[in-house]
């Protein structure tokens, strides 16, 4: 069985019905995964990629339409080279806007220190520095967050030109299935999800299945929207220090995200808040990298949220095709839009960091 079928069976098994306010579907789904089975170890650039065996089982449910080459493995986009990272100390090379610099935050002393030591670590553990990975809940597993940029669609980066040299960093080490740190489905983040679940059977939990497969050294963590209906701040607070100790353990420096909005709801607004001021302070006191996305979220027009449920992040559309990668002005108007300018200028800090 896959990681992602077992993380489903896991979740099925443990999320209660009527529960996951972020599992409702806002995007067209994400192109298939190669395949179940397929063994995730990074291919460098030039490497060959290795071809699964065609006798895998089909994992129930999973369509594969007849004809179907089940050992065939898609190839990555090609990309211009990353070049050099700049040398930015703990600042990002891009001129960004006041709310943006709040929203990622520059490492003081303290975190720059952990981060090289987390960093370190990994690296002689074998995880890789061209992959990052992403934990947490439907507004994370969405296509609208990162994933157009692994598969090379066509992207206006605005005055945010400085970023395609990480997107083309990160784009260059691929799995076997043709995927990248950006469209790589991963096991740790899905619709519906309490903070609990991607802990669920630790030692064996979907958390730790997502490190294993694909050996990151950076994770961004964002997860809590559901938990503000359907848990305590205390019981999610063990839930996010034990999911960044498992990471930092396995040598994967965790980015920890704050947590968007929920309008649908008035009752959510102190919750929002509360849960916002314990994420800070936690990777404070553990000198972790904080992406700060409710400040830059509060700003913009509806919160930044879907108008239709107030839960989901809303997104650029051009002529109805929804297009989360554009960096325009205009675009980052939008939730996802701005969730993936932050996301990838933190990227941009971290890979610039000298070793």
């Amino acid at each position: 069985m896959s990681t992602r079928a077992l993380a489903l069976l896991l979740v099925g098994l443990a999320a209660p019905l009527g529960l996951d306010a972020c599992s409702a579907p806002v995007f067209p789904a994400r192109p298939a995964d190669a395949g179940p089975g397929v063994d995730l170890g990074v291919i460098e650039p030039g490497d060959d990629a290795p071809v699964p065996p065609d006798d895998r089982p089909v994992v129930p449910g999973e369509d594969v339409p007849a004809g179907t080459d089940r050992g065939a493995v898609d190839r990555p986009v090609a990309v211009p080279d990353a070049g050099p990272p700049p040398d930015v100390g703990t600042n990002v090379t891009c001129n960004v806007s006041a709310s943006v610099a709040r929203a990622v935050p520059a490492f003081n002393e303290a975190t720059l220190a952990r981060v090289r030591a987390i960093r370190a670590a990994g690296i002689a553990r074998g995880n890789r520095p061209q992959v990052f990975t992403k934990i947490g809940d439907s507004i994370t597993e969405a296509a609208g967050f990162l994933q157009d940029y692994g598969f090379g669609y066509e992207t206006d980066f605005g005055r945010y030109a400085c970023l395609r040299a990480t997107v083309a960093y990160f784009v260059s080490a691929t799995f076997s299935d043709g995927n990248n740190s950006f469209n790589h489905p991963s096991a740790s983040a899905m619709g519906g999800w309490l903070s609990s679940q991607p802990l669920l059977g630790d030692p064996d939990s979907p958390l730790r299945a997502e490190l294993n497969i694909t050996r990151p050294l950076y994770g961004i963590v964002m997860i809590g929207t559901n938990d503000l209906a359907s848990g305590t701040l205390s019981g999610y607070m063990a839930n996010l220090t034990r999911i960044l100790t498992v990471m930092e353990d396995f040598g994967t420096v965790p980015v920890v995200s704050t947590i968007p909005d929920r309008d649908e709801d008035a009752r959510f607004a102190p919750l929002v808040t509360s849960f916002n001021d314990a994420i800070r302070a936690l990777a404070a006191s553990r000198n972790l990298p904080l992406i700060d996305y409710w400040v830059v979220m509060h700003d913009l027009p509806s919160h930044g949220l879907d108008t239709t449920d107030g839960i989901h992040p809303s997104i650029f559309r051009d002529m109805g095709d929804a297009q989360g990668r554009q960096l325009t002005d205009a675009a980052l108007q939008y939730g996802y839009n701005m969730r993936n300018l932050t996301a990838l200028l933190m990227l941009e800090r971290l890979r610039a960091l000298p070793q």
